[in-house]
């Protein structure tokens, strides 16, 4: 039995075909298939004889096959044929195969654990256990510290043992349901929350971040699958940027097949169940996302000749159109950004802004990592050899005064500081109001969606100081401390001070992770991650 069907606006091509057998022990008994149609599929009646006290097995065999898999002649095809492959198998042989492929992915992926014992002993410096999961470091502030401490009681409490392996292991299947050797050479990419979130309707956010540089120690091969999905939207990408007045490549916030912006332009609040603008899409900052993840790969994986044929000209555009949005303030003798959103989604414009003023000035993630990225840009174009710099500069119409503005961006960005020398999340947030937060937690307890709340009580995330996403942290998320103090050193920057945020979204769990592994230990990265995500992806049902 066989079902082929389209879907409607792609036109994609689906093929299923399935076999049902029933068994008595190993014996295959004869059952009566009856094939039912009906409107939208169709189905089998089994009939068969059973006596009671007898056990009785049914086995359904399905494959599937689109007009998008390679090697066939159609699906229909396809699927037919790969069920006459192994219409002789039973589910145990399928399933010892399904197995050792199973055992070959975490023989890459899996992370193992050994747990130290050792009773916590307390003290006033609160020092860290020294072993092999990290280095005591001689002083820390008094908060660090206390935190250290806990998590260190906790753990050897038994409690987080517990969790840490299966935790761990867990967010690993995530990934690798979604990345592994089946996705290697397809025209796909990460989607939001993998296969598992259809909140997201598998559009592709800037999710690649997050996972790129791990899985280029498991599977490059996958990670340059997804580098060219984006190289194949190049075109789409470019059609963006000049639909806004700019030169090179805009990516989307969210894409699709087709590579335009799929982000709606309304959202359902599902608390005071109204539609209301949706100004998302001005997360420009999914660009940044990308020429980061062709840059790593060019780094980690060292494959030249991909930079070559594809990601010098995908970073490049990248750059051009980056260039194009800096505007230079003669006042303060420096560039800016305007009308973009950080990974912050609480704030989408300014307070009493119109929503076709949307967008903030000089986002400080923004900000530095374009002049991160066009330093790198500058590099890439040096490090050429002179007859392929003269190709590429043709072709992209990079002439001499667009390459000496990237050059004046890296050393003159805005970056926006409080009054107190900590860098500003973007430009008037020092000036936003603070939120009531035990008010909101009394009356509502979970207060995760707190953008959804205040808008049912006629009121706006973007007039207050929260956070949803990590923003000014990613830069410490994505860069070397060489990096990020060499970009703001080329600005005539030199002193940070690093600022908190409200942990409301899962993948700011992992940035905060991974800013504790670099200040406070791998150790405290492990438990941290999953004291994190024990309540996020384990819990969460719905993307947010």
């Amino acid at each position: 039995m066989y079902l082929t069907c389209i879907t409607k606006e792609s036109k994609i091509l689906i093929c299923l075909a399935g076999r049902t057998r029933v068994y008595k022990g190993i014996e295959q008994i004869d059952a009566k298939l009856e094939f039912v149609e009906f409107e939208e599929g169709c189905a089998q009646d089994i009939s068969f004889e059973i006596r009671q006290g007898q056990t009785v097995v049914i086995e359904k065999l399905v494959t599937l096959y689109s007009n998008r898999e390679r090697g066939i002649l159609n699906p229909q095809f396809g699927s037919i044929t790969e069920m006459k492959r192994y219409h002789l198998d039973r589910f145990y042989s399928l399933f010892t195969s399904h197995q050792l492929r199973w055992k070959s992915i975490w023989r890459r992926a899996n992370v193992e654990i050994e747990f130290d014992r050792t009773p916590h002993k307390e003290s006033d410096s609160a020092d860290i256990i020294e072993n092999k999961h990290v280095e005591a470091e001689a002083e820390k502030p008094p908060s660090m510290a206390h935190f250290h401490s806990e998590l260190t009681r906790n753990f050897n409490n038994g409690d987080t043992c517990v969790d840490l392996p299966f935790i761990l292991r867990y967010n690993i299947f995530q990934l690798v349901q979604s990345i592994n050797f089946n996705t290697v050479g397809l025209d796909a990419s990460l989607p939001a929350r993998g296969l598992h979130g259809e909140s997201y309707r598998g559009h592709i956010f800037w999710d690649e971040i997050f996972v790129s540089n791990v899985m280029l120690t498991k599977l490059p091969e996958a990670v340059r699958s997804m580098l060219l999905y984006r190289y194949n939207r190049l075109g789409a990408a470019r059609d963006i940027a000049q639909e806004m007045g700019m030169r090179g490549a805009c990516y989307p916030w969210q894409s699709g097949s087709s590579g335009r912006e799929e982000t709606s332009r309304i959202h359902f609040n599902s608390i005071s169940k109204e539609w209301y603008p949706d100004l998302s899409w001005h997360q420009r900052h999914v660009n940044i996302a990308i020429f980061y993840n062709f840059w790593a790969y060019h780094c980690i994986a060292g494959d030249k000749k991909f930079t070559l044929q594809y990601g010098l000209e995908v970073m490049l555009e990248i750059a051009k159109f980056w260039s194009d949005m800096c505007l230079f303030n003669q006042s303060t003798g420096r560039y800016e950004i305007h009308h973009v959103m950080g990974p912050d989604e609480f704030h989408e414009k300014y307070p009493d802004a119109d929503a076709k003023d949307a967008g903030l000035r000089n986002n400080a993630y923004t900000n530095i990592m374009v002049a991160w990225l066009l330093d790198k840009a500058l590099r890439l174009l040096e490090d050429l050899p002179e007859t392929r710099r003269a190709e590429i500069c043709s072709l992209l119409q990079l002439d001499e005064e667009t390459t000496k503005k990237w050059k004046h961006v890296t050393e003159k960005m805005t970056v926006v500081f409080h009054q107190d020398l900590v860098i500003s999340q973007f430009e008037g947030y020092d000036q936003l109001k603070e939120l009531d937060w035990d008010k909101y937690r009394a009356k509502y307890g979970n207060i995760g969606r707190i953008d959804l709340i205040l808008r049912s009580e006629n009121d706006c995330s973007d007039n207050y100081k929260l956070a949803k996403q990590a923003d000014t942290v990613m830069i410490f998320y994505l860069l070397t401390h060489d990096d990020f103090l060499g970009t703001l050193k080329k600005n005539g920057i030199c002193l940070f001070f690093g600022i908190d945020s409200q942990d409301h979204s899962i993948l700011l769990r992992e940035v905060y992770s991974w800013i504790h592994a670099q200040f406070c230990g791998v150790f405290v990265c492990v438990v941290s991650f999953c004291e994190r995500r024990s309540m996020g992806s384990l819990q969460t049902i719905r993307g947010i």
